[in-house]
């Protein structure tokens, strides 16, 4: 795979912040405008045409602050007469995981904002602004006042919904209560690297460790059918939104959520690297 589709896998978030970057060799300092990052690398803006170097700069996300520093590899004049390249990080792999976890709490709180808890119209639309899983699993549902449960695929998940592919037809606007369990197969269990307080001789001290990934709980819930999405071998696609969730419910798919997007964040940047 060329370089650059393996750069395309990796999520982007978009920036749009002024920093100041310092060209290595030069020891000159400037401003600039980030204009977006992943785990990868960087775009940069600025208003001066500079020479491709290796430069630094401090990034703060929001647990931290982290120094970032790469290569330039590309540049190009915008309409507006202004400097855009690229930086391809160099830091060491514990660094760029520190990196792909400020991503990921950013991504996680997108997605609590977006994701509305009401029902209606409005729902669906903000609700696809949160990213979904796509992963595929058993799932098993019941029509309200029905009387037998259904089997089917969960297609995707997020903290707002989930897709069922089902045989039976469903109507839009049905409530259906759920049964699944998440699958923890697709997660990496290495948890994500914490700061926690330890009690030494020397008293307590902060260090950074990897916490697991604990247990995921079966879940039991209200959705409501929005949206018919369409029929293929399998069966039809249905588009549903969860309501009147508990608050650990909803913790406990936010949680798988975020621990597969660090999966694929982490497959992502070693897909880059090799």
């Amino acid at each position: 795979m060329a370089e650059a589709e393996k750069q395309r896998q990796a999520f982007r978030l978009e920036v749009n912040e002024d920093i100041v970057i310092t060209l290595e060799g030069i020891g000159r300092s400037m401003g600039a405008t980030l204009v977006d990052l992943s785990e990868g690398g960087c775009r940069l803006r600025t208003r001066l045409c500079i020479p491709l170097a290796q430069l630094q700069f401090k990034w703060k996300g929001p647990k931290s602050q982290i120094k970032l520093w790469g290569e330039m590899v590309g540049i190009r004049i915008t309409e507006q007469k202004q400097t855009e390249f690229g930086v391809r990080f160099e830091m060491p792999q514990n660094e760029k995981d520190i990196l792909v976890q400020e991503l990921h709490e950013i991504q996680r709180r997108m997605a609590f904002k977006t994701e509305p808890t009401q029902s209606g119209d409005g729902v669906g639309r903000a609700k696809r602004k949160a990213y979904r899983a796509p992963i595929r699993f058993p799932i098993s549902y019941k029509l309200k006042d029905g009387m037998h449960e259904q089997v089917a695929i969960a297609a995707d998940l997020s903290i707002g919904g989930v897709m069922i592919i089902t045989s039976e037809t469903i109507a839009e606007g049905s409530e259906v209560e759920l049964d699944f369990v998440m699958p923890v197969e697709a997660v990496d269990l290495g948890g994500e690297q914490r700061e926690v307080v330890e009690n030494t001789p020397f008293g307590q001290r902060k260090v950074k460790k990897l916490v697991p990934v604990r247990p995921f709980e079966p879940i039991h819930c209200k959705a409501k059918v929005v949206k018919r999405i369409g029929a293929s071998p399998e069966g039809t696609a249905y588009g549903t939104s969860f309501f009147e969730m508990p608050a650990f419910t909803t913790e406990e798919v936010a949680r798988f959520v975020h621990a597969f997007q660090l999966t694929q964040l982490r497959k992502a940047a070693a897909a880059a690297d090799a």
